[in-house]
């Protein structure tokens, strides 16, 4: 019965029409699932439910209120920065050692470029200097970082896992090493039309995380494998503005089975 009184919202089934997918993918339905948001992730019996759809179905839909109006500065101020001539933007990378991960200005190739900011920072990150890109990605990271920590908690509560100690590993003290922390970080992507049809912008793959939360991106070209039966699915499709897509990563799969 509680489960019941709890202001979730699940999406319609996936419509006949096909959503918008990458190139060289096979059609995939628009995603049914789990809609929640931070005010009832507090509440009793939450953490289970998250915990079973995320079992389920492999995501769950997050609503944060000021994400949308955030994601369009980030979406506004990063294309600025991507537009920028080569040699500038590799002024902002902060280069990868054998224990850290890169941040600031990455370029993989492959029709995609990104700019990774760590939630800590120390003195090695060179922001770029209108202050634009700055705002707008700590303005972001800071709400995508609350909901993770808040969902994180119901998670692991539900998992029967030490809530405080899951939940301190999303926020871990800056390295010493310059520009980088191991903790949570934002990467804002732009990825540039394939020069073939056939060609898929990125393979399957998981990502080595506790959560990853994404924001739609400017066209629903995101496309999931449902955890159940692995059918391609288009997550994007069904949400609503202020929603992030929220689905664990290897390190939560791992902690809860």
């Amino acid at each position: 019965r509680e489960r019941e009184s709890l202001p979730l919202r699940t999406s319609p089934p996936a419509p006949e029409k096909e959503a918008a997918l990458p190139l060289g993918t096979s059609p995939a339905a628009a995603a049914p699932g789990l809609h929640i948001d931070l005010i009832t992730l507090s509440k009793a019996g939450t953490g289970q439910i998250l915990l079973e759809a995320l079992k389920r179905d492999g995501y769950a839909f997050v609503r944060i209120p000021g994400l949308g109006a955030a994601r369009a500065a980030c979406l506004n101020a990063s294309t600025s920065f991507f537009g920028l001539p080569a040699e500038q933007k590799r002024r902002h990378r902060v280069a990868p050692s054998a224990t850290l991960r890169h941040a600031g200005y990455l370029d993989f190739g492959n029709d995609l470029q990104a700019f990774e900011v760590p939630l800590r920072l120390n003195g090695g990150f060179a922001w770029p200097p209108d202050g634009e890109l700055q705002r707008a990605a700590r303005r972001a990271i800071g709400l995508l970082f609350s909901a993770s920590k808040a969902a994180l908690a119901a998670v692991a509560l539900a998992a029967g896992l030490d809530s405080a100690a899951i939940t301190a590993m999303l926020d871990l003290a800056a390295s010493s090493e310059a520009g980088r922390s191991a903790g949570s970080s934002l990467r804002l992507c732009q990825y540039d039309a394939p020069a073939t049809e056939s060609a898929i912008t990125q393979p399957w793959h998981t990502d080595g995380t506790l959560l990853t939360l994404a924001p739609a991106g400017t066209a629903a070209r995101l496309v999931c494998r449902h955890a159940s039966d692995g059918s391609p699915i288009a997550p994007e499709a069904s949400m609503m503005p202020d929603e992030a897509l929220m689905f664990a990563g290897d390190v939560l799969s791992f902690l809860t089975g």
